[in-house]
């Protein structure tokens, strides 16, 4: 097994500052907290930029040599390659069975001026193309003129000016364009205004950069500001890209997507006038949704066929539904969970197609954003999407306000009752977790939340008590069932297991799903033994799950690889096979899952003592700043529960 290089302190590539012992990476006044595995390969390819770095390669010094799937290593080298073209500062090139290449973009990324109008040296040095501008400039700059003062039934909302500079007297049409795109999409925020010619007073915010189209390196610089301080709130450089996504899409998508955590950080929000959607379109998204929904769980009950004809099925009335009205947000969100579910190779579907899935389920999320900044699901998927870089904080904010502008979406209520269990507010969780069942009671999944937010508030016998009551609604469900069985673990308790045992052998009967019921009822069996000092027959079979995991043929998989992983460790942690738990957690923790928020350091059920014992358990959940600032607020969440009395 080849041990992994030392880090370096600091790589800098084609202006942006690789920092691989924190994590992160600097471009400008923009910080990106980063996976550590993904960092990891980041930080070996960007050592050798230029060069081709073998699939052996990336194992050895990424994975210590170890066993891996071609799942993980896609799914890292799919968010290093997300990086490369939203940030405009490398290309990562697949060498077809050989290996990568990150390729840097020539002439660096730009960085952010303190002035209010950034240009490039070569703006500032021609007077002919400012002259040729000087149209463009001044209906972009009408923002800041003329202002008086603000009438006072204006305080709620937020106005903002744009001011965006062609890089040449070619670059000036296309600018003015893309100009009127970004406003379209600000003016669809809520909470938000267009300041123009007209609006008095100043405005909050500013959106500048520079438009450059014409030259060798097309690209497109954005900066976020305050307007009376002049602080950068957000700023990204987008270059064109092998992506499928434009790069004018991809920045007025950053735009509004940190436009929306600020706005929910500031409690800034009026609801901005919407056209109704069409009725036909409605309704073909509406009937894509409960396909869709179907097939997830269909895909639980372990039935392949049926839910790849619903995956289908929901495709089909996503894509109909576009047809008519390109632009409908929910349409595009249907397409985009149509594609993004799982988040692993489908049976039969090869690494290549799996790329392309993944490929298309983010160019429909930032067309969504461009659609309607405001709609909640949109402002859902992309909290996820920090989800995947650790950025819990900014999932928090678009969360909330999800939820602030519609209040009564089930997805909103489902997601942030998760989130809410994440950072250590399980009590308030499940309140939300309540009242997405009784916005959306068919829905199984969302039935599943109340356990598990009811086992993160330390409710066991409730948590059980709930999980028996739904697989009598749904026996045939795996991934339930596998749910029911982790928490009756949690407790320790012979009993429970045995009660959650027989619940399941009582679906085993069910066509399609009962050989993995059987496996679980073993399982149960198993783990019984192991509480009373018999631990082989768990670990083995924790064993064979692990590597099957990794060939991708596990039956009890969760919805991802690595929140498959995370269960693992838990059941290894409980076999006492602390060595084997840690390697396990790592491997889940490297690939950002956070599948049982109550298992996590300062949960109801956290990992047993032994495992918690060992230093590089703490560092586990320490090694980055995002994963130190999460830790400190679920200690103080439950300093909270504490003080009033809960575990």
């Amino acid at each position: 097994m080849a041990a992994p290089s030392r880090p370096q302190s600091e790589i800098v590539l084609a202006g942006m500052l690789i920092r691989p012992e924190a994590c992160e990476v600097t471009i400008g006044e923009d910080r990106i907290l980063l996976e550590p595995r993904v960092m990891r390969m980041l930080a070996l390819l960007a050592t050798n930029a230029g060069d081709v770095v073998s699939r052996s390669m990336l194992v050895d010094q990424c994975w210590e040599g170890r066993s891996v799937s071609e799942d993980a290593i896609n799914r890292v080298v799919s968010r290093i390659r997300k990086l490369g073209a939203e940030t405009g500062a490398f290309e990562l090139q697949t060498q077809r069975k050989v290996g990568y290449r990150l390729i840097p973009a020539e002439g660096g990324v730009a960085e952010p001026k303190p002035a209010p109008g950034p240009r490039s040296s070569r703006t500032h040095s021609r007077a002919s193309i400012a002259l040729a501008c000087l149209a463009v400039v001044a209906f972009l700059m009408a923002g800041f003129a003329l202002w008086s003062a603000r009438p006072a039934d204006a305080e709620a909302d937020r106005f903002i000016a744009v001011h965006l500079i062609p890089a040449s007297a070619r670059d000036a049409a296309p600018a003015g364009a893309f100009a009127s795109e970004l406003r379209q999409s600000l003016a669809r925020v809520h909470g938000l205004k267009l300041a123009d010619a007209g609006t008095p007073g100043s405005p909050d915010l500013v959106v500048e950069g520079s438009y450059d189209q014409s030259s060798a390196h097309p690209s497109v610089l954005l900066t976020l500001k305050r307007a009376d301080s002049g602080e950068t709130i957000w700023s990204g450089r987008f270059a064109k890209s092998s992506s499928l996504i434009p790069e004018q899409q991809r920045a007025v998508a950053a735009v509004v997507r940190y436009l929306a955590v600020w706005l929910s950080n500031a409690m800034g929000g009026s609801r901005s006038a919407r056209e109704p959607q069409r009725a036909d379109v409605a309704r073909l998204v509406a009937e894509g949704a409960r396909a869709w929904q179907r097939a997830g769980e269909e895909r639980q009950r372990q039935n392949a066929p049926a839910a790849n004809r619903l995956y289908a099925e929901a495709s089909a009335k996503a894509d109909a539904a576009l047809a008519i009205d390109p632009e409908s947000a929910k349409a595009l969100m249907l397409r985009y969970q149509a594609d993004q579910i799982p988040d692993f190779p489908r049976p039969g579907e090869s690494p290549a197609q799996f790329e392309d899935r993944r490929r298309r389920a983010d160019r429909a999320l930032t067309h969504a954003l461009i659609a309607d900044p405001d709609d909640s699901t949109v402002l859902v998927a992309a909290a996820q999407d920090f989800y995947r870089s650790s950025n819990w904080n900014d999932a928090g904010a678009l969360l909330r306000r999800a939820i602030a502008l519609d209040p009564r979406s089930a997805e909103t209520n489902s997601w942030y009752a998760f989130h809410l269990a994440v950072i250590g507010r399980c009590d308030e969780g499940l309140r939300y977790a309540r009242a997405a069942v009784r916005l959306d009671p068919g829905s199984l999944w969302r039935a599943r939340g109340v356990p598990r937010l009811m086992q993160c508030a330390g409710d066991h016998a409730g948590a059980l008590g709930t999980y028996r009551t739904l697989l009598q609604r749904d026996p045939g469900n795996v991934s339930l069932a596998r749910e029911a069985y982790l928490t009756a673990l949690s407790t320790r308790d012979a009993g429970e297991l045995r009660s959650v045992a027989a619940s399941i052998s009582g679906a085993a009967s069910n066509r399609g799903s009962a050989a993995a019921m059987i496996q679980l009822v073993a399982r149960a069996d198993a783990a019984i033994d192991a509480l009373q000092g018999r631990p082989r027959m768990l670990e083995t079979l924790i064993d064979a799950d692990l590597k099957a995991t990794i060939d991708g043929r596990n039956a009890l998989a969760a919805s991802t690889e690595a929140d498959t992983l995370f269960a693992l460790a838990y059941e290894y942690a409980h076999a006492g096979a602390s060595g084997k738990a840690l390697a396990s957690l790592t491997r889940a923790h490297d690939m950002g899952s956070t599948y049982l928020p109550w298992a996590m350091p300062f949960g109801s059920s956290e990992f047993p003592p032994p495992l918690r014992s060992d230093p590089r358990y703490a560092a586990l959940w320490s090694n980055t700043p995002g994963l130190a600032n999460l830790m400190r607020q679920r200690a103080s969440e439950q300093q909270a529960r504490q003080a009033r009395g809960q575990r």
